[in-house]
C-alpha cells in the first residue's frame, strides 16, 4: 500500500547499501502487488455503507485487521483511500522486513511511523496521537503484529481509542483461492490473481476517555473477538486449524 515515510531510515543500522536493496526489493514489490490487486474482484459481506460514511466523513479512524491480512487492506486503502484523498497512516515495525515496508510506502503515500510492540511504540504512539488529533490522519494497525501471537489483539489501538476518542473499527478481508505461508508465525496470506475477496467492514467500537484499565481490557477483548467472529465467518470452515490459537 500507499504508506510515507514519518521518520527517516537509520542509515548507521542498515547501511547505504542495505537502503539501496531495500528501496529496489520495494519498488518490485509494489508493482507486483498494485498489478495483483487490480485483478482482484471485492466482493462486500458487510459494512459497506459503513465504508462509504467513513470515506465521505473523513474523520480520523483507527482501522485494525489481522497481519497477515496486510497486503489486502493496505492495497485497499491506497486505491479506496490515499488516492481519492483521505489521509491515512500506518504503523511498520523497526526491522530489516520493516524498512522495505517504510520505502514502500515512501513511493506511495500515507504516512508511516516506525515502531512494533517491542521496539519504538512509545514514540509511535505519541506521534499517532498527534495525527489523530492535530492533523486528522486514519490509522491502519495490524494489532497482533509484528511478532503475534497470531489473533490475539494488542492493547495500543484501544488506549489510542481512549486517549484520542477516535473509533476503532474492526476490518476482515479472505481471498477465495489464497497463497498461505505456512511457514510464518501469521501464516501470512496473498490472494492469488482474478480470486474473489470478500471483506467486512466492522460496527465501530468506542472507548470513554474515562475508561478504568478494565474497561480498557474488555473494549480490547470485544475488538479481539470481533475480528475472529468475522475472520471465522468469511473464511467459512476452510482453515479449522487456525482457530487452535483462539479457542483453546
Amino acid at each position: 500500500m500507499g504508506l510515507i515515510s514519518g521518520s527517516k531510515l537509520d542509515l548507521a543500522r542498515h547501511g547505504k547499501t542495505y537502503e539501496w536493496k531495500a528501496w529496489l526489493i520495494a519498488r518490485l514489490l509494489r508493482l507486483l502487488v498494485g498489478m495483483l490487486f487490480y485483478t482482484w474482484k471485492i466482493k462486500w459481506a458487510g459494512g459497506e455503507e459503513r465504508y462509504k460514511a467513513a470515506f465521505a466523513a473523513r474523520d480520523p479512524l483507527i482501522l485494525c485487521t489481522w497481519h497477515n491480512r496486510l497486503i489486502f487492506w493496505t492495497s485497499f486503502f491506497q486505491k479506496f483511500g490515499i488516492q481519492r484523498g483521505w489521509k491515512m497512516g500506518v504503523m511498520i515495525s523497526r526491522s530489516r522486513d520493516g524498512t522495505i515496508g517504510i520505502k514502500m510506502g515512501e513511493m506511495a503515500g500515507a504516512r508511516v511511523v516506525e515502531g512494533s510492540s517491542g521496539t519504538g511504540g512509545r514514540e509511535a504512539a505519541l506521534t499517532f496521537f498527534r495525527m489523530l488529533s492535530k492533523d486528522r490522519h486514519s490509522l491502519l494497525m495490524m494489532i497482533d503484529g509484528s511478532r503475534g501471537p497470531r489473533y490475539i489483539a494488542k492493547e495500543g489501538p484501544v488506549q489510542m481509542a481512549k486517549l484520542t476518542g477516535c473509533p476503532v473499527v474492526p476490518l476482515m478481508s479472505v481471498g477465495e483461492r489464497e497463497w498461505l505461508l505456512t511457514n510464518a508465525w501469521d501464516r501470512f496470506r496473498i490472494p492469488k490473481p482474478f480470486t474473489t475477496v470478500t471483506i467486512h467492514w466492522g460496527d465501530p467500537i468506542v472507548v470513554d476517555r474515562r475508561a478504568s484499565e478494565a474497561e480498557v481490557e474488555a473494549k480490547r477483548v470485544e475488538l479481539e473477538e470481533a475480528l475472529n467472529r468475522l475472520r471465522r465467518e468469511l473464511d467459512a470452515g476452510r482453515y479449522p486449524e487456525e482457530d487452535e490459537d483462539t479457542l483453546s
